[in-house]
C-alpha cells in the first residue's frame, strides 16, 4: 500500500518513513541553515568540527542525531572559494583524497584554496603528492571567477538542496514500476472499481482459494459454473460466465486473440493508443472484472441467478460514461469508430492543430547570433552543439561536443555554456544567444535552478556575459534545426569538435535559414 501508484501501491505514505524523512531534513538544516535554532543547536552539539553522538537535553537533537551521519555520507562540498573545505578529509571531488593517498594516516589541515592560484589549480602546493588520476578528477571541478562562500550539496538533488520530497524518497523503499498502474487507475474510472482490480492483482480478493490459504477447510465449487473449484484464475478467466464476457469484449473490440490471463489483458491495453479508445478498452476490462465479482456475490449471498445480458448492459453503460470524457479525443479511423459505436460512446475527434510559421532571423548589424541545442538519446548518452552567424547569415563557426551520460537539461545547458565560451575565445562582445529550451532561458534569470555540479561553470558564463551586449531568446525547435543537427552529430564523436567550415550534414538547413525559408510547427489545440 505504501508505494506510489506507478510502483503498484496506493500512494499512501508510511508515517514511519515520513517521520524519518523529516528528521533527515532537520539534520540537513542543522548542517546548512543560518536560522537561529540551527545556529544555537550547532553551538551545543558541534565539537572540533564533529557532531557529538551522545544525548543532550534537546527534543530536536534526540530525533535527528541518527541522521547526521546520513547527511555527511550523502553530501559533498561544492568548491567556490575553497577556504571552508579540507583538501584531504572532505568530500569535494568524489571520495576524500585522504583515502586515495596511502601515506597519509592523520587528518591534515590544508584547505582547498591553498592549491588554487590565479583562478587555476596548482597541485605543486599540496603538502603531499596527488596521483595523476586524482588530478584529472580535480581539474573537472570549475573554479568560479567571482568568489562566493563554499556550500554543502546533497548529491542526489539536482539543485543541491534537500526538500521534504527528496528526503522522503531517500528514506522509502523504491519498488519496481508496474506497467499496469496507468491502465487501472484513470480519472474516468470510479476509484472503487479500480481498487477492486488492484486487490485482485495482489490476490487479496476473498475467493474460496484465499480462504483455504488461511487454513479454512470447506468444500469449494465455483457458484457461477459449478464445474470446478473456485480459484481466482478460474473465477475471472476460465469460468463459463467469465469466458463469455471476455469473448464478447473481443468481438466488441474487433480482436481475434483470446483472453485467458493477465498478460492477455495488458496486451489488449497496449493495442489501443489513442486517448478515447484507450480509456474505453481499459474501462471495459475493469468493469468486466467487477461485474464477474458482483454476479458471484449476488448468487452466493442473495441466491440471485447471474444474467449475462444484465451484466453486459451495465458494462456498456459504465463504459459509455467513462469514455465520454470531454478531455480526450480519438483518432478517427474505422477501427476506433466501430469500437466507440459498439459501446455507445460519443465520438470526440481531435481538433485540427494550429500551424505556426517558424523563421530563423539574422541578428542586427555588428551582432553575432549563436544558436545552441542539446540532445539526449534513449540510451542516456547526450551531446550538444551550436552555430554562429553574422547579420548577413554568413557562417562564422560551429561546435559539437559529446557529453557522455547526462539528461536533456544538462545537454541544453552545456550547449549554452559552450556557446558563451566559444564567443569568449573569439573575442565577440555583441552576442544573441538563441535556444529551443525554455529552461535555459529561465536559468539566466534564476541561476540557482541549474544543477549544482555545473553551477560554477554556469556562474562563470554569467560573469563573462555581464560585460557584453548580450541577449538570450527562445525559438521553436523547427527554427533551430542547424543547432539540432550539430547536437545529433555530437553523439557520434568522442570529444569537443570545432568546425571552421559548414559540415555537409548542415548545408541544407543552413541555406533554408539564410534565405528566410519558413519551417512549420503543428500545435495541438
Amino acid at each position: 500500500m505504501c508505494y506510489p501508484l506507478e510502483e503498484g501501491g496506493l500512494g499512501i505514505r508510511s508515517i514511519i518513513k515520513v517521520n524519518e524523512s523529516y528528521n533527515l531534513k532537520l539534520a540537513w538544516d542543522l548542517h546548512n541553515s543560518m536560522e537561529s535554532w540551527a545556529v544555537l543547536l550547532r553551538q551545543r552539539v558541534l565539537r572540533k568540527g564533529c557532531f557529538i553522538k551522545h544525548h543532550i537535553n534537546s527534543s530536536l537533537w534526540t530525533s535527528m542525531k541518527y541522521e547526521v551521519s546520513t547527511v555527511e555520507e550523502n553530501t559533498t562540498w561544492m568548491v567556490v572559494n575553497g577556504s571552508s573545505i579540507n583538501l584531504w578529509s572532505d568530500s569535494w571531488c568524489g571520495k576524500p583524497l585522504l583515502f586515495a593517498v596511502l601515506d597519509i594516516s592523520n587528518i591534515i589541515e590544508q584547505s582547498v584554496c591553498s592549491i588554487i592560484s590565479n583562478g587555476r589549480w596548482d597541485f605543486s602546493k599540496a603538502l603531499f603528492p596527488i596521483p595523476l588520476d586524482l588530478q584529472e578528477r580535480t581539474l573537472r571541478c570549475h573554479i568560479p571567477i567571482v568568489p562566493r562562500p563554499d556550500g554543502r550539496v546533497w548529491t542526489d538533488s539536482p539543485n543541491g538542496d534537500i526538500t521534504a520530497k527528496i528526503s522522503f524518497n531517500f528514506k522509502r523503499s523504491i519498488g519496481l514500476c508496474k506497467d499496469w498502474w496507468q491502465w487501472i487507475w484513470s480519472k474516468s474510472i470510479p476509484p472503487f472499481k479500480s481498487a477492486f482490480v488492484w486487490k485482485l492483482l495482489y490476490c487479496k480478493v476473498s475467493t474460496d482459494e484465499q480462504w483455504h490459504r488461511r487454513n479454512f477447510s470447506f468444500p469449494s465449487r465455483c457458484c457461477l459454473c459449478k464445474e470446478a473449484q473456485e480459484t481466482t484464475h478460474h473465477l475471472f478467466f476460465n469460468c463459463k460466465f467469465a469466458s463469455f464476457l471476455w469473448s464478447w469484449l473481443s468481438k466488441m473490440l474487433n480482436i481475434s486473440s483470446p483472453i485467458l490471463d493477465w498478460p492477455d489483458l495488458w496486451a489488449l491495453c497496449r493495442k489501443f493508443g489513442s486517448g478515447q479508445c484507450k480509456i474505453v478498452s481499459t474501462a471495459a476490462i475493469v468493469f468486466i472484472l467487477n461485474a464477474i465479482w458482483l454476479a458471484r456475490n449476488r448468487l452466493k449471498f442473495q441466491d440471485a441467478p447471474p444474467s449475462i445480458q444484465s451484466s453486459i448492459s451495465s458494462i456498456v453503460d459504465s463504459v459509455a460514461l467513462a469514455g465520454g470524457s470531454p478531455t480526450v479525443g480519438s483518432f478517427l479511423n474505422m477501427q476506433d469508430f466501430v469500437m466507440l459505436k459498439n459501446f455507445h460512446v460519443p465520438i470526440r475527434p481531435r481538433k485540427a492543430p494550429n500551424i505556426l510559421e517558424v523563421i530563423w532571423k539574422p541578428p542586427p548589424r555588428n551582432w553575432i547570433k549563436i544558436n545552441c541545442d542539446g540532445t539526449s538519446s534513449p540510451s542516456g548518452l547526450s551531446a550538444c552543439g551550436g552555430i554562429a552567424r553574422n547579420s548577413d547569415g554568413n557562417f562564422l563557426g560551429a561546435f559539437a561536443d559529446f557529453l557522455g551520460v547526462a539528461n536533456s537539461l544538462i545537454a541544453e545547458l552545456s550547449g549554452a555554456m559552450m556557446a558563451i565560451e566559444f564567443a569568449y575565445e573569439k573575442n565577440w562582445s555583441n552576442i544573441w544567444l538563441e535556444t529551443d529550451s525554455t529552461a535555459v532561458v529561465k536559468a539566466f534569470n534564476s541561476p540557482y535552478t541549474v544543477p549544482w555540479f555545473i553551477r560554477n561553470r554556469w556562474f562563470n558564463c554569467i560573469s563573462l556575459v555581464a560585460n557584453w551586449n548580450f541577449v538570450v531568446s527562445h525559438i521553436y525547435r523547427e527554427g533551430n534545426s542547424c543547432a539540432d543537427t550539430l547536437a545529433s552529430l555530437g553523439l557520434n564523436i568522442t570529444s569537443s569538435t570545432y568546425f571552421a567550415s559548414i559540415p555537409i550534414c548542415l548545408r541544407a538547413d543552413f541555406v533554408k535559414n539564410r534565405i528566410g525559408m519558413p519551417f512549420y510547427r503543428f500545435i495541438s489545440s
